[in-house]
């Protein structure tokens, strides 16, 4: 299953339940950190206790993520949730970023409609290099989902949690590689279509500080947020919208300007 895992630029994978060999793979279930000591089920947070694994999980803004008791879970007692966790891999040696080739999820054996993770993984200049919606499966099992590579090229991945957390996250060990910086230039990452759960992440890299824009507009033209982000400087960014409040299930353009420099996409938006 490897194998074939690694022949293929990018495949997404749909099991009821984890893969039976998984290979060299290591799987997360929040419940016992590395050392054996256990995740506390209430109260608890998922942070940087699996660094030796090669991986670091916060929440959007950088903090840690929870671990709570739910009854639903795979491996019980515990989950993982926030609204977006993230999951950043490293050496586990140095702490420094690292690559991995293959990352996915289980979720859990309740099942509501709706539910489930939306997954989007990210190459070291920030550029979306796939994604894929992990939704819950019928009463009874679990469901598995995952993106896999022919090399290692995912830095970053963004998990959304949309009515429930996570049990399990799969990965492959990181792989360390030498960066090469990219000049930095005026561009918008492609969006995430559709994006989910009422919220919209935009990546995008700004070449100054000089005033820029970013705007979400309805088809109709007319403006629903706005938001000023030359301050941000020169340099990758991530701006999420939908924070303060849901945006409604629609078509939207975004649009990124900079003194004459314009771009646009249009994306749609479920709740």
């Amino acid at each position: 299953m490897k194998t074939l895992r690694r022949a293929l630029a990018m495949v997404s994978l749909s099991l009821s339940a984890l893969p039976a060999a998984a290979g060299a793979t290591t799987t997360i279930d929040f419940d016992t950190y590395p050392g054996g000591s256990p995740v506390p089920a209430v109260a608890g947070s998922v942070g940087d206790q699996w660094k030796s694994l090669g991986v670091i999980f916060s929440d959007q803004s950088g903090g840690p993520a929870s671990a709570s008791n739910n009854s639903c879970s795979l491996s019980a007692p515990n989950h993982a949730y926030a609204p977006t966790i993230v999951a950043t891999f490293v050496d586990p040696a140095t702490g420094t970023q690292a690559l991995t080739a293959y990352v996915g999820t289980a979720q859990d054996k309740c099942w509501v409609p709706g539910e489930g993770i939306a997954i989007r993984a990210y190459d070291i200049n920030g550029n979306l290099v796939g994604s894929v919606f992990n939704p819950s499966s019928g009463p009874g099992g679990g469901h598995f989902e995952a993106l896999g590579f022919s090399s290692a090229i995912v830095a970053r991945v963004e998990m959304d949690c949309i009515g429930q957390g996570i049990d399990d996250f799969v990965f492959d060990p990181p792989t360390v590689l030498s960066v090469v910086e990219e000049p930095i230039a005026f561009a918008m990452r492609p969006l995430v279509n559709p994006s989910f759960g009422g919220r919209l992440t935009v990546a995008f890299s700004l070449a100054s500080s000089n005033v820029a824009r970013l705007e979400l507009m309805d088809v109709c033209g007319r403006r629903v947020a706005a938001r000023e982000v030359g301050s941000f400087g020169p340099g990758q960014h991530r701006l999420r919208l939908g924070e303060d409040r849901l945006l409604p299930s629609g078509l939207y353009f975004v649009r990124l300007s900079q003194g004459s420099d314009v771009i646009m996409a249009r994306v749609a938006i479920l709740d």
